[in-house]
């Protein structure tokens, strides 16, 4: 059964959150004569700098198109930020219209520090962020998670936290905190920001975010820390109109730049993803686990380990750039699995999508069932993706199981530009697949024996007798041609010889 990701909740404490941990301490004006606090309005946009105590240095240098630089040495704590604030006759966030912001910051943390939208809301009282980038120590320390939100194709991770009796937009007040974060592997200082979609999708995981929408700005904040950060621009559009100017005498509007789709390589592959250095665009979905490894492999020396699920639906996900894989167009994908724990497994590639009505989808792009330690191909070179799609979400998971498993050699392609035979170890031992056979292939031939021993399916790569069967005799004679006593393997109806 498919699982709603963006409903599972997590539960525990908040004390990383409201004690030791590095907390926001917002402050929308002087808390007492020994801060240093500044503000005003440049190029049709609010800005704000506070050092908290005065401590250390902090500067703020406005520029055009919205940025700044901000620059901070030993503070306390520390913001400078560019926005729009809405300080009377507060709208609601979904009468504004569709907020986007497209920036690009030079950011340079040495600590504790984060490069986010920031924003309120009154009734109720929300403090908000969207952290696209961070220093030494995620925000907000990994308690309070609510659930998972796929925006303009990246993963985040949502918290809430609760704020008691602490400086606010409207004086000392108890309030909610709201944070999307993004992944690890994901964090970025450029590009495009879809606001009123994190609003959306947070409602959906029933967080609250008020009646009226106060303000949505660009912040760089530090906390005990050092840090430089150049914000090249910061454009704020409404429904598609600019509303800063770019500066103080000219009112002309310039439109953000367009977000070019990927380029396919000669073979019309977008991702062509084999895992030998890093997990590439691949993060965990749910409670998994996602890691290179180097114990199993398809092609090459790695693989992509999922491990720890505690439901079906975890697993290892990459999301779709909607620039590039458009909703109502077809397109190739396909992936490598295996599994070594059971003698079976059903594998499933899913396309989740919200769909026009902001109802989460599912969509099965290609299953595949493997037996212990074989690699099954799970291929669509023809998937269309729905008319309606938004906020894509590729994964792979087992079926009714929380089996660790592998994946390897996973491919986004154009449409029919997915071979709909695996690519494997097909020359006998090769077991590396580094088209040559040596002594490097010894261990691996040594641990596949030992895996068919428990019930492991052949391999073409480790079956060098070709009689369907891992067994010692296999090993035998590997080592027999590695050191020349064979120049070659018996003939093999099933192998390449």
């Amino acid at each position: 059964m498919k699982k709603n990701l963006l409903k599972k909740a997590f539960t525990g404490s908040l004390a990383a959150i409201l004690g030791f941990s590095f907390t926001p301490v917002t402050k929308p004006m002087a808390a007492n004569a020994a801060d240093l606090y500044e503000q005003g309005t440049h190029g049709g946009l609010d800005w704000e700098l506070l050092n908290e105590d005065d401590k250390g240095t902090a500067k703020m240098e406005l520029k055009d198109y919205g940025g700044f630089i901000a620059e901070w040495n030993k503070v306390e704590y520390y913001h400078a930020k560019t926005g729009k604030k809405w300080a009377s006759n507060s709208p609601t966030w979904e009468s504004v219209g569709d907020i986007k912001m497209y920036y690009d910051a030079d950011y340079r943390p040495n600590g504790n520090s984060y490069l986010a939208v920031y924003g309120w809301t009154k009734n109720s009282l929300v403090e908000f962020f969207i952290i696209e980038n961070y220093g030494t120590w995620r925000p907000p320390g990994g308690q309070g998670q609510v659930g998972t939100i796929t925006v303009n194709g990246h993963i985040y991770d949502v918290y809430k936290a609760m704020r008691y009796y602490q400086p606010s937009i409207v004086g000392t007040a108890t309030f909610l905190q709201y944070f999307s974060v993004r992944r690890d592997n994901d964090k970025s200082s450029k590009g495009v920001i879809d606001i009123s979609e994190h609003f959306k999708q947070w409602e959906k995981l029933g967080l609250d975010m008020g009646s009226e929408l106060y303000e949505v700005s660009l912040v760089v904040e530090g906390y005990q820390s050092s840090g430089y950060a150049e914000v090249k621009k910061n454009i704020i559009t409404i429904d598609g109109k600019t509303i800063n100017k770019f500066d103080q005498t000219d009112d002309t509007e310039i439109p953000p730049e367009p977000t070019k789709p990927m380029e396919p390589d000669e073979n019309g592959h977008y991702i062509n993803e084999s895992f030998e250095s890093s997990t590439g665009d691949f993060a965990s979905i749910g409670n998994s686990i996602v890691t290179n490894s180097s114990n199993e492999s398809n092609s090459g020396s790695k693989s992509l380990a999922i491990s720890g699920r505690t439901d079906s639906w975890n697993g290892a996900a990459i999301n779709l750039d909607e620039y590039t894989f458009k909703a109502g167009e077809s397109y190739g994908f396909s992936v490598m699995a295996m599994q070594n724990e059971t003698s079976s497994e059903d594998f499933n590639l899913t396309l989740q999508y919200t769909d026009s009505s902001g109802t989460e989808q599912y969509a099965d792009v290609a299953t595949a069932t493997g037996s212990n330690g074989e690699w099954v191909q799970l291929s669509n070179p023809g998937f269309k993706i729905p008319d309606d799609a938004s906020n894509m979400l590729l994964y792979v998971q087992t079926v009714d199981t929380t089996t660790d498993f592998y994946i390897d050699d996973a491919i986004l392609a154009q449409e029919n530009k997915i071979s709909s035979t695996p690519s494997s170890k097909a020359m006998r031992g090769d077991m590396n697949n580094d088209s040559e056979i040596d002594i490097y292939d010894l261990p691996l031939m040594r641990k596949a024996v030992l895996n068919s021993f428990s019930g492991s399916a052949t391999s073409a790569a480790a079956d060098i007798d070709g009689d369907g069967n891992i067994a010692i005799n296999d090993a035998v004679l590997l080592n027999q041609y590695i050191y020349g006593k064979i120049s070659s393997f018996p003939t093999a109806n099933n192998t390449d010889a």
